[in-house]
């Protein structure tokens, strides 16, 4: 929904029916007329024909079929947010042939831990 007003389109992907429904009525709302939800698996998705394409995996990151979907997108940016470090850095490190990590920005949305949300932009090479 934030990223709505600067693009054409947005599709929006979550296996949680809840989320969903939330991000329907939230849309509904801001009067938000150029997004819809999918309730779907993220790697069940052939994503093409999308200029950027934002993902926010659990803490368990990106599954394998989801990097290759990815990889074989086309897509000219890859938003990456993620709340582990450790696997930001392996799926980074997979996409690695054919995206270059351009910017990263750190938010401290868990003070007195060791936990940071870290959101990334990587572009085709």
């Amino acid at each position: 929904i934030s990223v709505a007003s600067h693009a054409g389109k947005v599709i929006g992907v979550e296996l949680n029916e809840q989320a969903v429904n939330d991000a329907q009525v939230n849309a509904k709302i801001n009067n938000i007329k150029n997004i819809s939800f999918d309730m779907v698996n993220a790697n069940s998705i052939l994503i093409n024909n999308y200029d950027v394409i934002v993902v926010d995996p659990p803490r368990g990151g990106l599954d394998k079929k989801t990097i290759n979907n990815l990889l074989n997108s086309g897509a000219k940016k890859i938003v990456y947010v993620s709340c582990n470090t450790i696997t930001l850095a392996r799926d980074i490190d997979m996409l690695k042939d054919k995206y270059v990590l351009d910017k990263i920005t750190l938010f401290d949305n868990f003070p007195n831990t060791k936990h940071v949300e870290s959101v990334c932009l990587l572009k085709l090479k």
